[in-house]
């Protein structure tokens, strides 16, 4: 894993994109990233065999979830991973302390991402929870891999600049 200094020379050398960057979200390990203001909520069944699933985009710089309550954000910032290196979502420590969870099961960045990150967001509290546009809600953690990548990310999810729903 990557310590500060690392993760501040790759953002310098222009190698490791963090748009946009601010020193103060960097911490030891990580890079604080925040809550952007586009959100989707599925409204339907999700089959995971069919290309239409009910979903609603909607924008808003307040979210209040209610407990069990799911959703998909978006990170501000525009992350971009170079070859070598892999990425990591965590969600911050306060806010899973008020039971919020970021990236429940995917919070795997790999290398040659390139945009926003969609976030998944849940409410695991027994009480509402209010969001803002703005939270430094997750963390990123980097890792440097044993060899450059034979064949980097390019899939379904490539230059997200929306949260982005299951897709067949």
């Amino acid at each position: 894993m990557l310590s500060d200094k690392d993760i501040k020379s790759l953002i310098d050398d222009k190698k490791l994109g963090v748009e946009p960057f601010f020193q103060k979200n960097l911490g030891c390990a990580s890079v604080d990233l925040t809550l952007g203001n586009n959100f989707i909520r599925y409204t339907g069944l999700i089959d995971t065999r069919s290309i239409n699933i009910s979903h609603e985009l909607f924008s808003a710089s307040e979210l209040l979830l209610d407990p069990g309550q799911f959703v998909l954000g978006v990170t501000k910032e525009k992350i971009r991973i170079p070859n070598g290196y892999y990425g990591f979502i965590e969600t911050r420590g306060n806010f899973a302390r008020a039971g919020i969870s970021v990236t429940c099961d995917d919070g795997h960045v790999d290398p040659g991402t390139d945009g926003l990150i969609t976030l998944e967001i849940k409410n695991n509290n027994n009480v509402k929870v209010k969001l803002f546009s703005g939270d430094l809600i997750c963390q990123l953690f980097l890792f440097k891999l044993s060899s450059q990548c034979l064949r980097m990310y390019n899939g379904k999810y490539m230059k997200q600049s929306c949260p982005t729903i299951f897709k067949k």
